[in-house]
Order: C-alpha cells, then sequence, then structure tokens
C-alpha cells in the first residue's frame, strides 16, 4: 500500500512531537531543581552522586537518538531528514525554556548561565545562546521543507557545508571554553576529565565567568551564510 507523504502534516507532527518532548525534558529538570536547589539553581553545582551524573549523560544521549529517529522517520529522503532532525532539535530545546520559565520563572534573563550539555564534558552558556542556534535551525529547516524534492547536495553544496560545520564548531567552542579553561588552570597536565566523577567534582567549584559573545557570533554568523544564500536560492526559484 502506498503511503502518501505530507510536508504539512508531518511537519506538524514533528512540531507537536518535539514540544511535548521539550516540556518533558524541562520536567525532569523541574524534580532535579527542586531536590537539588530549593532555593534556585546557580553555580558552583551542588554535589550530585556518579550515578545521578551518569544517568543525566546517557539521558542526554538518548535525546540525541529520539531526535534522530524521529528525523529519520518523518522524511522520505536526505533532504526532509535532515530537515525533520534540526526542526525538531530547535523546537525541543526552545520549549525545555518555556517549560522552566512556565513552572519555575527561570531564566530570569535570557544572559543567565546555563549548562547546555554534558558530552563529553560541560558545555556552559547564556539562554540566548542556543536559542538563537534553535531559531536559524527553524528557518534552515523550514526552507529545506519548502524545497524537499530537491537533493540536499544541491540546497547545501560542499561550501555550504564547511561553512555550517565550521561555524557550528565555532559555537560549541564558544560553549566549551570557559571550562577547558577553567581545566588548564586546576589540572596543568590534561584539559580533559578522566570520567564523569571528575566533571562531576569540577562542577561542584566551577563558577563561569564572562562568555565570549565574539567567540560565538563569530561562529553564529558563519551559520547564517548558507542559510541566508539557500532562502535567496528558494525565492529565486519561485520566481522562476
Amino acid at each position: 500500500m502506498k503511503v502518501e507523504f505530507s510536508i504539512t502534516r508531518n511537519t506538524t507532527l514533528v512540531i507537536l512531537f518535539s514540544l511535548a518532548m521539550g516540556f518533558l525534558e524541562s520536567a525532569v529538570v523541574v524534580y532535579l531543581r527542586e531536590h537539588y536547589y530549593p532555593l534556585g539553581f546557580q553555580f558552583p553545582l551542588v554535589p550530585v552522586s556518579l550515578t545521578t551524573g551518569i544517568t543525566e549523560i546517557a539521558r542526554e544521549a538518548a535525546t540525541v537518538v529520539m531526535l534522530v529517529c524521529i528525523g529519520w522517520l518523518a522524511g522520505f529522503n536526505a533532504t526532509t531528514r535532515f530537515a525533520y532532525f534540526i526542526l525538531s532539535f530547535a523546537v525541543w530545546d526552545l520549549m525545555y525554556y518555556i517549560g522552566l520559565k512556565l513552572v519555575l520563572d527561570w531564566p530570569v534573563s535570557i544572559l543567565e548561565w546555563d549548562i547546555l550539555f554534558l558530552i563529553p564534558f560541560p558545555w556552559l552558556g547564556p539562554v540566548l545562546a542556543p536559542c538563537l542556534l534553535s531559531a536559524l535551525m527553524i528557518i534552515l529547516s523550514l526552507f529545506l521543507l519548502k524545497n524537499s524534492v530537491q537533493q540536499l547536495s544541491i540546497l547545501l553544496p560542499v561550501k555550504s557545508w564547511l561553512l555550517l560545520i565550521t561555524g557550528s564548531l565555532v559555537c560549541i567552542g564558544s560553549f566549551l571554553y570557559e571550562y577547558i579553561l577553567y581545566r588548564q588552570m586546576t589540572i596543568s597536565s590534561s584539559i580533559l576529565p578522566a570520567n564523569e566523577s571528575q566533571i562531576m567534582a569540577d562542577l561542584k567549584t566551577f563558577i563561569p565567568g564572562e562568555f565570549s559573545w565574539l567567540f560565538f557570533l563569530s561562529g553564529f554568523l558563519l551559520l547564517t551564510i548558507p542559510v541566508y544564500n539557500l532562502i535567496l536560492k528558494s525565492f529565486r526559484n519561485t520566481i522562476a
């Protein structure tokens, strides 16, 4: 039996799934913060057990697997699968912060620091930074879906992928910078934690300093170039 593919239907379902998944993740963090931070989340972090730390890292890995799976299931080719993956990732991330704001009234400011990811070691930055990336990912995904019948390699040629990869690495570097700098100052032999328990030990004394917005925005600018080119290409095709 042939199943008809519908961009509108699948996009709606992916967004609904991602909203629910984002709120579910924020609910988990609400429970953690009520237990560990009854007076409000702040740095340095309170001690957690190795079991809790490993579970958090495993939960993050499971989240990425779920987002990859929903992208694969919702799409029908490389273009739509990639588009649905980044759309789901972006909506999930934004809904996570919306959920925390609704339930805990946190963050008080979009410039407040948060732990963004723990794999392979902590990513940290103001809430605004991942929200900007999520907004750009949504724009990219929607224009990929608008041109869903075209090959991904045509919509995003090699130069675009180089810019996307380089820009992503620079942004990730801006999130890792504070923690790596801390490791350099505390352990001269290595900037990498030996295991999860070392990460948890570090976070008990680590207080982030000033976020490198110049570092982040330079990566963000690189990411906007292929997105802008795709938008131009899309409008040209529409006019033609």
